[in-house]
């Protein structure tokens, strides 16, 4: 994963309109589903505005998304997004068919695919949470995944930020 870099511009990001873009995207594939959607925004009223880089940042938010929605059959998937120590955390957690102990250190590696129920692969390259997790570290932050079979995932990663003035023009 060594060629992963990172060549979009920063730009501004205004937090709650990243997660309402997030919900209207996914809303009508969980919908169609019957998984329920739920978004928790934990971003300080006074923290809304930050420069970065939203390309990735949303690609890996979509990778994590549809891996949730892929491994779900009912029940729910939540985003939370907040602050911490001058990072963004975003957790994915879902109510899926879970990973087991055994394949959870195996999860980022390069072509690798985690069977879903009935041991059937359900699809992909096995590159997305790769791409991910190279992306995260490339830009400083960290990725990590707690998951029990037959409950669900929760993956949760970092992502630094540059909080924009109060009076700056951006």
């Amino acid at each position: 994963m060594k060629q992963v870099k990172l060549n979009s511009p920063k730009k501004k990001v205004v937090a709650i309109d990243l997660l309402q873009e997030i919900y209207a995207f996914f809303k009508p594939i969980t919908d169609k589903k019957g998984v329920e959607l739920i978004i928790h925004n934990d971003f300080p009223e006074d923290h809304q505005e930050f420069l970065t880089d939203k390309v990735k940042l949303l690609q890996i938010l979509t990778n994590l998304i549809n891996n949730a929605i892929k491994f779900t059959e009912k029940g729910f998937i939540k985003i939370s997004a907040s602050i911490q120590d001058n990072f963004f955390q975003f957790e994915v957690r879902d109510s899926g068919c879970g990973i087991s102990k055994e394949n959870l250190s195996l999860i980022f590696d390069r072509f690798r695919q985690i069977e879903g129920k009935e041991g059937t692969i359900q699809g992909g390259t096995g590159l997305g949470l790769a791409i991910c997790k190279a992306y995260i570290e490339l830009i400083g932050g960290k990725i990590a995944v707690f998951s029990e079979p037959f409950v669900g995932s929760t993956f949760i990663f970092t992502w630094p930020f540059k909080e924009i003035p109060k009076n700056s023009l951006i």
